[in-house]
């Protein structure tokens, strides 16, 4: 069965760096492709990759690693008052989209949207 989980910037938000790479490498290993709201911080996505590759040197034949694609919104900006507005909007600026190497082939990002291929054979 595939498992598509749903994550909230705002739950995300209130977790430290280290709580919410264990949080997203939990679901990940369970097989679960995560969508979360906007992006991931840098320093979160840097320290997401490193986990990824640390565990995935040390438990090759487990974990087979990660995929991972961010796509946001474009809102044409024309005016000034927009992008002052924006900076107010508290809705989400895209989506990114995180799952194991295992079921995800193949990802292909494109400005507008994302596409996943999928290994049904490694579904459960």
């Amino acid at each position: 069965m595939l498992k598509i989980r749903y994550i909230s910037q705002a739950n995300l938000n209130n977790l430290n760096t280290q709580a919410k790479i264990n949080l997203l490498l939990h679901h990940i290993r369970n097989n679960d492709i995560i969508i979360t709201e906007g992006r991931l911080k840098s320093k979160d996505e840097a320290e997401l990759i490193r986990r990824t590759m640390t565990e995935l040197h040390n438990n090759f034949e487990i974990f087979n690693g990660i995929e991972i694609a961010s796509i946001q919104n474009k809102i044409p900006e024309k005016k000034a008052f927009n992008k002052i507005f924006n900076i107010f909007n508290n809705e989400p600026k895209g989506i990114t989209i995180i799952g194991p190497a295992s079921i995800i082939s193949e990802m292909r990002q494109e400005q507008e949207y994302v596409e996943l291929h999928l290994n049904k054979k490694n579904i459960k």
